[in-house]
């Protein structure tokens, strides 16, 4: 709208409709035929920033504070775009102590679909460190198929004495 830097907040406002603008939408990442990333709210606020053309920052890897003794919910898109079913093994590294309950193994994805996974991890109790605070632990999720890495995903967990659930 303009206006000067000394002058009334409504300067230069007139009466009628302001033509609406989309944003300029930056293009999607290139990914490889077979993949996967991370699901759930994370995937979601990328594709929200990514549709409305917002340059956020945001951590990497994503993080997410639990309450120590819970679960873990490691959400996962896998993706095949290639023109025949494919298996996809799901392996996760763990910080000693963290249980892995389910999600690993060998998953098939069919020809050009998205399929939806979760590993799921049960926490420890809380462990309080030399200084007192907790420190951040990391979960890697990897994917394999046909002998190849078709991604990894990280994900630093903070435990905490109290948190919202996942």
């Amino acid at each position: 709208m303009g206006g000067s830097v000394n002058g009334d907040i409504f300067e230069n406002v007139k009466p009628g409709d302001v033509a609406f603008v989309r944003p300029d939408v930056s293009p999607e990442f290139a990914q490889p035929e077979v993949s996967i990333a991370l699901a759930g709210p994370w995937s979601f606020y990328d594709e929200f920033r990514r549709a409305h053309g917002l340059t956020l920052w945001h951590p990497q890897p994503p993080e997410i504070a639990l309450q120590a003794g819970t679960s873990l919910i490691v959400p996962l898109w896998l993706r095949n775009e290639t023109a025949a079913a494919r298996e996809i093994t799901l392996t996760a590294d763990l910080p000693a102590g963290w249980k892995l309950t389910s999600g690993t193994g060998k998953v098939v994805v069919a020809a050009k679909q998205v399929a939806a996974a979760r590993v799921e991890i049960d926490l420890p109790a809380l462990e309080e460190t030399a200084h007192g605070k907790q420190e951040s632990r990391e979960v890697t999720v990897r994917g394999e198929s046909n002998g190849q890495s078709v991604g990894i995903v990280k994900l630093r967990v903070e435990l905490r004495k109290r948190a919202l659930p996942e």
